[in-house]
């Protein structure tokens, strides 16, 4: 049970920043020595924190799954783990944070297919902030202070709960990563609770379920024994060739997981199954690759997996079906508390892409049939060092759905094939795989709208796959639109 401090020893012992989070709870980490943290995110997800004035480590296991990260205080060292692969990536945490906040950049220079309510193509998306309240609580043995979340979107209470005691990153290390992870409390303190209220009950995201002290080892914070070191991939320069879609700098996804909500109705099962079903084939989730996903392997998108679904119900104004999509968000952000939804878009691993689907008739049915965006909001969800080593978005896309009695019709299956190409090759919208030369390149220039909107213009916008009437693609590869 939480109690309330009195407004005095409230003050003493929680401050507030502006807009870019919140300061240390108390004036020191009175903790030393090492401590395995064990916590659940979401429904299933487990994660394994090890935080020490050493060094810090996670582990997140996702069904069959894992990915992680150590950061190594001494020699400043970000090790990004493929467990898949048994490889691991090197970085410094200075070189981290760099790539960190040139990702921030392109996020806020994002356009997309959909109008702003200024009528711009620019949404201004704006990570969220923290201020305290007067609550604390003991979790798994440890004491912790709790915050509100603001963002914008997200109608319902959110607070998330800090550990008083547990040893956080030394001051060096909090200095080099300021401005580059969605709440800056997550480097200085160890978050143990996440939780949102719906009808009038808290509902938890992330819960720690035990603290324990460990003995530190050599191999603690380090890569595992015998796992491979990779290259730091070099990031491309921006260049434009006419009508030639072109890498540039920003993330793909090269080992997309998708995963499918279904958002308030009417979606009958027969009609959830054969849409899942129809993800899965063309990212190549059964037991051989998709002919139609193959040629994305020439932009660096891999051969995908689809993980799962759940309906979800949550406001849904008829604006949605215009420019609203800070309440897609706000959505999003409760599936992190109720659904089996991913949490972790790693920046080494793999790929989650969340496909959102909505009934045409419960939203303004003008404008647009589906686009792709990014939610800013569930990365700042997650503890040291997860946020160090997680992409500080998650991709997704939403697909205005017209359900027959059993499957998506021709118009469904188009824009859902068509959204969820571009996500998985261009997930900050604009920053990669684009052809700048179409005029606007929002609606013209990724690798879908060349050959539905742009030029040069095919045969066929689409073809029959799967059972489904599916988006062409242009390829660079073949010259031509292809699927």
């Amino acid at each position: 049970m939480w109690k309330a401090l009195p407004l005095a020893a409230a003050a003493i012992v929680l401050t507030a920043t502006a807009a870019g989070g919140s300061t240390m709870g108390r004036a020191a980490q009175a903790a030393s020595g090492t401590f395995e943290v064990s916590q659940t995110l979401g429904k299933g997800d487990q994660l394994r924190l090890v935080v020490s004035d050493q060094g810090a480590s996670a582990v997140e296991t996702r069904s069959k799954t894992r990915s992680g990260v150590v950061v190594r205080y001494e020699d400043r060292r970000v090790f990004s783990l493929d467990f898949a692969k048994k490889s691991y990536l090197s970085q410094t945490v200075a070189a981290t944070a760099k790539e960190l906040k040139r990702e921030r950049n392109l996020i806020d220079k994002i356009d997309i297919e959909v109008p702003a309510r200024d009528g711009t193509n620019h949404p201004v998306l704006h990570y969220p902030t923290l201020s305290p309240l007067e609550l604390e609580d003991t979790i798994a043995g440890q004491p912790a202070h709790a915050f509100a979340f603001h963002q914008e979107g997200v109608k319902t209470p959110v607070r998330v709960w800090y550990a008083d005691d547990l040893p956080g990153p030394p001051e060096e290390i909090q200095k080099q990563v300021a401005g580059t992870i969605p709440m800056p409390l997550s480097s200085r303190q160890v978050l143990l609770r996440t939780e949102t209220q719906i009808n009038g009950r808290w509902v938890t995201g992330l819960d720690t379920t035990e603290v324990k002290e460990i003995e530190v080892t050599r191999e603690t914070f380090a890569p595992p024994a015998g796992w491979r070191p990779v290259k730091t991939p070099k990031l491309r320069a921006p260049a434009s060739i006419p009508a030639r879609p072109l890498r540039w700098v920003g993330p793909i996804s090269a080992a997309p997981d998708v995963f499918a909500l279904y958002w308030n109705g009417p979606f009958s099962a027969s009609f959830i199954s054969s849409t899942n079903t129809l993800l899965s084939s063309m990212v190549g989730g059964g037991a051989t690759a998709s002919s139609y996903w193959t040629p994305l392997g020439q932009y660096g998108v891999g051969r995908g997996r689809f993980i799962g679904s759940s309906t979800i119900t949550y406001p849904m104004p008829i604006t949605v079906g215009t420019w609203n999509f800070f309440i897609v968000e706000g959505m999003l952000i409760q599936s992190y508390f109720t659904t089996g939804a991913p949490k972790i878009w790693w920046r080494f691993g793999r790929d989650p892409i969340i496909s959102v689907n909505i009934p045409s008739a419960s939203v303004i049915s003008t404008g647009w049939g589906g686009y792709h965006m990014v939610n800013v909001s569930l990365q700042a969800l997650l503890p040291w060092p997860v946020s160090l080593s997680a992409h500080p978005e998650m991709p997704w896309f939403i697909t205005k759905a017209a359900p027959t009695n059993a499957a998506a019709n021709a118009t469904t299956t188009t824009t859902l094939s068509h959204e969820l190409v571009e996500t998985a090759s261009d997930p900050l919208p604009l920053s990669a795989n684009i052809d700048y030369a179409k005029s606007p390149p929002w609606t013209g220039g990724e690798l879908a709208d060349i050959c539905s909107v742009g030029s040069p213009s095919p045969p066929s916008s689409t073809i029959f796959k799967f059972g489904a009437t599916l988006a062409r693609y242009w390829s660079n590869s073949a010259g031509a639109c292809v699927g």
